[in-house]
């Protein structure tokens, strides 16, 4: 079974699982209020994410990748495409379950507006690189440490580090 077939499988199975407890919480349960992560491995990478009130919570997803930008990157493009691919495969087969319309549009929504991480690295020449480049290299790696993970050190690096690209 595909990674989006068994994520879909899943919540369908699950909230179709012991019938009694769901005729007493239905109606909360179908809200969906209480935040839930889900991991689903797309395209070779552990996609990981929360979603509440069948909304996906952007600053959850690749969640587990924070420390490695490079990582959180291919990651973030893995859930682009996952929450793209679960989209279409819901809109493209209909279903009666009463969660059919909640999941569709909680996909469908998050493969519109989720931006994926932006990273990269290339191999340059030490001696090629002048001053001002190294400079403004070291600038946006800075800001890059900066999106990963907010602290005080990250803000502070980054803040030295752009001060020298803006002060030339």
């Amino acid at each position: 079974m595909d990674p989006i077939t068994a994520l879909l499988a899943g919540y369908l199975t699950t909230s179709a699982e012991s019938i009694g407890n769901q005729i007493a919480n239905s109606a909360v349960a179908r809200m969906d209020t209480e935040v839930k992560v889900e991991t689903v491995e797309y395209q070779g990478i552990d996609v990981d994410f929360s979603h509440q009130m069948w909304r996906i919570q952007d600053s959850s997803v690749c969640g587990q990748y924070r420390g490695d930008v490079v990582k959180r990157s291919a990651c973030t493009h893995a859930a682009k495409d996952l929450f793209a691919e679960s989209c279409k495969r819901l809109s493209d087969n209909r279903s009666a379950h009463p969660d059919y319309s909640s999941l569709k549009a909680m996909y469908c929504s998050a493969a519109a507006r989720f931006r994926p991480t932006q990273a990269g690295i290339e191999w340059t020449d030490p001696g090629a690189i002048s001053p001002d480049a190294e400079a403004l290299q070291e600038c946006r790696l800075a800001q890059a440490a900066l999106l990963t993970e907010n602290t005080p050190e990250n803000r502070y690096r980054k803040k030295r580090a752009c001060a020298k690209v803006r002060s030339d």
